[in-house]
This record gives C-alpha cells, sequence and structure tokens, in this order.
C-alpha cells in the first residue's frame, strides 16, 4: 500500500494518506458514539 502511494506523486500520495487516515478515524469515533448510545440505552 505505501509502495503504490510513493510511486504517486507526493501531493496526492499525502492526499489520499489523509483521507485514509480520516476515514479510519472518523469510522472509530462513529463506532465509540454508537456504542455509548448503546450502553445508555441499555441503563
Amino acid at each position: 500500500m505505501y509502495g503504490r502511494i510513493m510511486v504517486l506523486n507526493d501531493q496526492f500520495g499525502a492526499l489520499a494518506i489523509y483521507v485514509i487516515l480520516f476515514s479510519k478515524m472518523e469510522k472509530s469515533i462513529l463506532f465509540s458514539h454508537l456504542s455509548t448510545r448503546i450502553t445508555m440505552l441499555q441503563f
């Protein structure tokens, strides 16, 4: 994966890395938010 990004030019590679990191962060935040909501509903 990193090798493929390196082949592209630096700007696009950096953009791809930011998109990947942001999507992962967004999913984890969404998951934690949903899990807290579920635990709140249980109590």
